[in-house]
């Protein structure tokens, strides 16, 4: 069991009275209290910190010690409680910010590098992940708050929707036989590990839509370089085949499509500091406009 800040302080005003009444006369308690609080540190120590004498008490070896490192376990405590009150009413700290490394191409430079320019003493560190892994540690505890994709709802999180998107397939404007939608050579480019992904690769086999070969790769801009290289048809969010500039076309005529919501997600105690409800205000304001 830890000592509390309270035991400590009333143990250190025993040591310096060197007699109980005295010190509670100072402190202005009563004597059993502080022979409580003694007992609770010697508990905790397993230790005797005190002789009780006729004229006062005297501190054990123990006692002195425990004096001696209690003067500076308190005043860490109190710099602790200091610079905590401190981030919860100032606009400063440490943020973990969860985002899938697609998603963050597109959207960090529209709010960023503002939000860091008008506030020096906000630090904030970026976690890469796929958007359901990014969700499962905002509810552990392990990441402070997210932007991703489809976020599914969970009584422990807030989830503020800032944005559409939409999942299609896309081709290069120049033609190549393995992009030729008419070729039985035409091949796939894809995120596997992405539902999106696995949702059209489903629906496409429904209707009967057949490439010779599949290309898999991790990483969505790897996707779309590839596909406006012409080395297949990929499988794309909009937004990240825009990052190619004009040179990719989605296909219609009969491929299908998926639709993505794009959430601000956090805990619903994460807005307790002015730093948590400054930066989810401005985050929300910026990508809003991305509608």
């Amino acid at each position: 069991m830890l000592p509390n800040p309270h035991d400590l302080r009333s143990f250190i005003e025993i040591s310096k009275a060197e007699n109980l009444s005295r010190a509670a006369e100072r402190l202005g308690t009563s004597q059993p209290s502080l022979t409580q609080a003694v007992k609770r540190l010697e508990a905790s120590m397993d230790q005797t910190l005190l002789v009780r004498s006729k004229s006062g008490v005297k501190l054990t070896r123990a006692g002195q010690r425990l004096v001696r490192e209690a003067r500076e376990l308190l005043t860490k405590w109190e710099h602790l409680v200091s610079e905590t009150a401190r981030d919860e009413s100032e606009i400063r700290g440490r943020y973990t910010l969860g985002i899938h490394p697609s998603v963050a191409l597109f959207t960090l430079d529209k709010f960023l590098p503002q939000l860091l320019a008008d506030y020096s003493n906000l630090q904030i560190d970026l976690v890469h992940d796929l958007s359901r892994k990014i969700t499962e540690k905002i509810i552990s505890f392990q990441i402070d708050f997210g932007i991703v994709v489809n976020p599914p709802a969970h009584p422990d999180l807030v989830i503020v929707e800032l944005f559409k998107d939409e999942v299609r397939f896309f081709k290069s404007k120049t033609k190549s036989p393995n992009n030729d939608e008419d070729s039985e050579d035409k091949i796939l480019i894809q995120e596997p590990s992405l539902a999106q992904t696995q949702s059209l690769m489903g629906k496409m086999q429904k209707k009967g839509l057949k490439f010779k070969r599949t290309l898999s790769s991790s990483n969505l801009e790897v996707v779309a370089k590839l596909t406006s290289m012409g080395a297949g048809i990929g499988i794309l969010p909009t937004r990240v085949a825009e990052l190619e500039g004009n040179s990719l076309r989605p296909l219609d005529g009969g491929y299908p499509s998926f639709k993505d919501s794009i959430c601000l997600v956090y805990r619903s105690d994460f807005l307790k500091s002015n730093a948590a409800k400054t930066m989810t205000r401005h985050i929300s304001s910026v990508l809003k406009a991305l509608k």
